[in-house]
Parts: structure tokens; sequence; C-alpha cells
């Protein structure tokens, strides 16, 4: 990959790190956004895996985001960057798709990077029907299970010769919540929601009975809303 090349890459990984798709749901970095007026060391963001699978040089990362003025993202001079514009709620369950199968081809002892690459390689399948924002692995059981062939990305698609199966995801819920309305199920610590805790910290720092009360009621509908995902029983299939 050339210089150039290079450099765009890092930019695009890291506008997407602090980008309305991912940074709410990042709660690693959505807390580091919460100090320092915003400001996350540049450093920070190239040890990620991903971004040393595109270079594990530091000042090329540097380099690269000094490079081209951002909309999104300002850096300064002592080698941190920042968001330059609030967060936008976003409609994430309408605008998204669940498909399957996808698998990893030639696996490696590097699992995570195998599966980083799996990501791209299925992101750059779906760019060639539109913009994507953002492309989630499932996993079996939590951020660190086995991926599940399944993501959450209708058309009559193919993959490497095999014909995907796809499906809004509200469509994908729906199915799951009738396949698993009558099972016992086995409670999972929830993804981290940004927009959520925001909305249970107002309601808490509100006071009263009355804050008290609208918090419960809206947590109920917040956990029912995750329910599908979180609250079903352990099984090998999906």
């Amino acid at each position: 990959m050339d210089q150039a090349a290079t450099q765009a890459k890092i930019r695009k990984q890291v506008e997407f790190y602090f980008s309305d798709s991912n940074l709410p749901f990042d709660k690693f970095l959505w807390t580091l956004t919460k100090k320092n007026d915003g400001w996350v060391p540049i450093k920070t963001l190239a040890d990620f895996k991903k971004m040393k699978m595109i270079t594990e040089d530091f000042d090329t990362v540097v380099a690269a985001l000094k490079a081209e003025p951002s909309e999104l993202l300002e850096v300064n001079e002592e080698q941190k960057i920042r968001r330059k514009t609030p967060i936008e709620k976003q409609d994430i369950f309408g605008r998204s798709i669940y498909a399957k199968p996808f698998a990893v081809e030639k696996e490696t002892e590097d699992k995570t990077a195998d599966l980083l690459n799996l990501q791209d390689e299925i992101q750059d399948f779906f760019e060639q029907y539109g913009k994507v924002l953002a492309v989630r692995m499932r996993k079996e059981d939590g951020h660190r299970g086995a991926f599940k062939g399944s993501k959450v990305a209708a058309m009559d698609l193919e993959y490497k010769g095999t014909k995907l199966e796809t499906m809004t995801k509200e469509e994908y819920h729906n199915s799951k919540a009738e396949k698993y309305k009558d099972a016992p199920v086995t409670r999972k610590k929830g993804s981290f929601n940004a927009f959520w805790e925001e909305e249970n910290r107002n309601n808490y720092n509100k006071g009263g009975k009355r804050g008290r009360d609208s918090f419960k009621a809206k947590d109920k509908k917040n956990d029912k809303r995750q329910r599908t995902e979180e609250e079903q029983p352990k099984t090998s299939e999906d």
C-alpha cells in the first residue's frame, strides 16, 4: 500500500471511531471524550488493533491526521484529537440490515486480525450498493465471544458465491422474539449506549419521586428494546 492510500485508510478509520455510528456505542472512547475538553491522545488510537493492522508507525498516523482538514475532527500540537461537532442521534435500528452467512476463509493464529480483515472485506462488498456507516459482527456471548457468521449491516446478494440471507434489523429482532418467546432466558450484560446512559443520568439528576418513576419507566422500555439480543437463551443456532 502506498503512502497516500495508507494515510487515507488511517483517516477513514479514525473518523469512524468518532462517528455518530460508533462513538456513542464505544464505552472506552466515549469515556475518554468526556475528559480533557474532548481531547484524546492520538497514541491511544494508534494502539488499537485495527490501527496497528494499517501501520505500527505512530508518526505515520499523526502525519495522516494532519495531512488534510477534516469536517469532523481537529488535531492540536500536543498530538491529541477531538470531534468538532456534537453527536447526533441516528436511527440506527431503522437503517440497519442483518445478513448471513459470512466466514473467515483462511484462518491464522491471530483470530482477531482474521475477523477484522473479514469485516473490511464485507464493508467493501456492501459499499458497492451505497455508503456503509458501520459493520458489526454478532458474537456468541458478548464482546469476546466467537463470531456467529452474521452481521447487522432487502437485497438478493451473493458473497463469494454464497447467497446471503438478508432482512431488516426490525425483522430480525421480531423473528428472534417469536423464536424465543417461550424459552427460558439467560441475561447477558447489555451493550453500551451513550444516549441511554445520558438519559438515565438526567432522570436521576432531576430528583424526586417523579424523576425516579420516569427513570424506571424508560429503563424498562430500553430493556425491552434490547431483550431479543441480551436475553436470548444459550444456543448454537442463529
